[in-house]
């Protein structure tokens, strides 16, 4: 069942299969996976909005879950219903049930499981700009502490803490070297002077 857009109610026996019999030809393991162009893509539209830690109605547009707008709000507003999306805005993976697949049946299940897997790194990038801001107070505090006994010596180094770490809270996620370790080098064979 879909809603038409002069408001009836329709059925269609295409979307009833496709979302009722799995297409393991579409499952492949990386099918789910957010492109990392996608989720930069996502990350500096956030960063345009008043408040970037929360997701707007067009994020999932964004970040390739859906193609329409309409469809984006129409996940946005299940989101916020079951609770995945708190009345403040912040993601919460914790409300994520069994009866997610049914409570977001306007899109696939790759395109459930890609919005999953947005969720969770949503809420990852929003506890990284919480310590990074708790960060940047402390930074602030000592910078307001020590302008008020008076040192004489510049806060040069604090001002470059300061700006170091707002940097970090705008670099997207694919420029960081996170987790990112240099590929060893084999272990390599010395001839011997016999």
């Amino acid at each position: 069942m879909f809603r038409r857009p002069d408001n009836s109610i329709g059925f269609s026996f295409t979307r009833l299969i496709t979302n009722a019999i799995p297409v393991f030809s579409n499952d492949y393991n990386g099918a789910s996976a957010l492109e990392p162009w996608r989720v930069d893509l996502l990350f500096t539209s956030q960063l345009a909005l008043p408040v970037p830690s929360q997701l707007s109605p067009q994020s999932y547009q964004v970040a390739g879950i859906c193609d329409a707008l309409s469809t984006s709000s129409k996940i946005h507003d299940a989101l916020r219903k079951s609770g995945v999306i708190s009345a403040s805005g912040l993601v919460d993976t914790t409300r994520i049930t069994k009866h997610f697949a049914n409570q977001l049946a306007v899109i696939s299940i790759v395109g459930q499981r890609k919005l999953v897997n947005m969720l969770f790194l949503w809420e990852e990038e929003c506890v990284r700009w919480r310590l990074l801001a708790q960060e940047e107070a402390r930074i602030l505090k000592a910078l307001r502490e020590g302008e008020g006994l008076g040192e004489e010596h510049p806060h040069s180094e604090m001002q470059t803490a300061l700006r170091v770490v707002r940097a970090k809270m705008a670099v997207p996620p694919s420029l960081r070297a996170e987790g990112v370790q240099e590929p060893a080098l084999p272990p390599r064979y010395v001839k011997s002077g016999i």
